[in-house]
């Protein structure tokens, strides 16, 4: 087998293995916590996987609020980077409960599930 051979097949078996994570119900973090009233402002659950563009090459798994907290650092005012912009959100009048509803970018790139909570 050549190398390019090897690069294919280890292609192949990497988009397997996340189509394998984005079809199994375990693969999307579940919107219960949500209060009732912030669910219309959110796509359905199975939007938010735990990789963004699953089963594709340029899939990267999300890393949670949680899981950033612990390798960052906040503010002199205690707040993390998603917090401070979330805060510039809700001082613009974008939120809470956004006519369009909230877009996937918290999730995505900050790892933030209930934005309304946060």
């Amino acid at each position: 087998m050549g190398l390019f051979d090897f690069v294919k097949n280890k292609k192949q078996a990497v988009k397997a293995n996340l189509t394998k994570i984005k079809d199994s119900p375990d693969s999307y973090i579940d919107g219960g916590m949500i209060s009732p009233d912030e669910r219309p402002f959110y796509k359905p659950d199975n939007y938010y996987t735990y990789y963004s563009f699953p089963g594709t090459e340029m899939s990267r798994r999300v890393i949670t609020f949680e899981e950033r907290k612990k390798i960052s650092y906040p503010s002199k005012g205690g707040l993390f980077v998603a917090e401070i912009l979330l805060l510039n959100y809700c001082q613009s009048g974008t939120y809470p409960k956004p006519k369009a509803g909230y877009p996937g970018f918290w999730w995505f790139a900050y790892g933030i599930r209930d934005i309304g909570h946060a």
